[in-house]
């Protein structure tokens, strides 16, 4: 979705029950699976930080961040920064938020990534529209959807 304020919004409903989802989202072992990261590192107290490998294409990069809201089997949000093979990473960060809520016997996951209208005017386009084809058009919400089923 293209968003004049540089907001990528997508939901998604998993069949699933909102703990079992929770759960997968708060577990390493899954997490990996689901970006195919074998170094994926996720710390979820508060302010704890998570780290993993993400790739657009032949271009890789590391997402680093680090939890600023954390609401039991409601919501999670964290700061994401890319960093390039160079060290190089963004200025300004963006945030991606995880809501879920109870429907129709399952769970509606509704992601936001924000945050890309603080980038530097320069990228800012770019960047962001990279992200709306990663989080539309790569099918990546949809194979944790279909993780989450299969691990019940």
């Amino acid at each position: 979705m293209v968003d004049n304020n540089l907001i990528v919004s997508r939901d998604i409903f998993i069949p699933n029950p909102i703990d079992s989802v929770w759960h997968f989202l708060m577990s390493e072992e899954k997490m990996k699976g689901w970006l195919n990261a074998d170094k994926f590192v996720i710390d979820m107290s508060d302010g704890g930080e998570i780290e993993f490998p993400l790739s657009f294409g032949k271009e890789e990069y590391i997402i680093l961040g680090e939890f600023s809201i954390l609401l039991l089997e409601k919501k999670y949000a964290f700061i994401w920064r890319e960093q390039d093979k160079f060290g190089e990473s963004w200025f300004n960060c963006t945030t991606l938020s995880f809501n879920l809520e109870r429907k129709d016997n399952g769970t509606l996951l509704k992601l936001i990534h924000d945050g890309f209208k603080y980038l530097p005017s320069d990228i800012q386009e770019g960047i962001y529209e990279r992200y709306v084809d990663f989080w539309n058009k790569s099918g990546i919400l949809e194979k944790l959807s279909s993780l989450i089923v299969i691990s019940q």
